[in-house]
């Protein structure tokens, strides 16, 4: 088994728990709530992950359009910024969590499996270790609007970053990333008083 096919081996299931676990079996007013003062929604989460795993993996794994701009995502979520949500305030947070569409965010989630998988198959393991160009990275970043002002503080780690290989990002953000961020949810599930998976 090569690199390639481990990765998507380890990453049907990381979707299909967000999947599942998190956007199925759940009212929408629990999927928006947020429970405590500072505790990101479930809505919020997955919108952020889904976010993060189209930028990374669209842009610096399979150097394509990500899919938000391809297919008009902004629209059909309801939530037209293009960035990540890094710095956005805790009312930001609430308000996104109350309009994002949720039936678009499980067809974006289902989408870009789809897209993740069809980059990884196109990949060969020796691919993983091409090394994103740092110019590159900044104009992606700057391009594809990653940050609002408040998150603007990012910017350099990204394309500072030690490892910048389309290994990292594909392991990052289309892997590691959404198992912290699934935690974290978890964590929302349990003030919202609903039981573990």
């Amino acid at each position: 088994m090569d690199a390639c096919q481990f990765f998507l081996l380890r990453y049907g299931p990381v979707h299909r728990v967000v999947a599942e676990g998190l956007l199925g079996g759940l009212t929408d007013d629990q999927i928006r709530a947020r429970p405590v003062e500072g505790v990101n929604s479930i809505a919020w989460i997955v919108w952020h992950l889904a976010r993060g795993e189209d930028l990374g993996v669209s842009r610096f794994v399979g150097h394509r359009p990500q899919l938000f701009f391809e297919e008009g995502w902004g629209q059909r979520l309801n939530v037209p910024d293009a960035d990540l949500g890094t710095g956005m305030t805790a009312e930001e947070v609430a308000g996104l969590s109350a309009r994002v569409d949720l039936d678009g965010l499980r067809a974006y989630w289902a989408r870009l499996e789809q897209r993740t998988r069809s980059i990884v198959g196109d990949l060969h393991p020796e691919d993983l270790d091409a090394v994103n160009d740092p110019t590159y990275i900044r104009e992606v970043v700057e391009q594809d609007r990653m940050f609002r002002e408040a998150g603007r503080w990012g910017e350099g780690y990204w394309a500072e970053l030690p490892d910048r290989s389309k290994g990292y990002f594909l392991g990052y953000l289309g892997l590691t990333h959404t198992w912290a961020h699934y935690s974290e949810a978890m964590v929302t599930r349990s003030l919202l008083g609903l039981p573990g998976r």
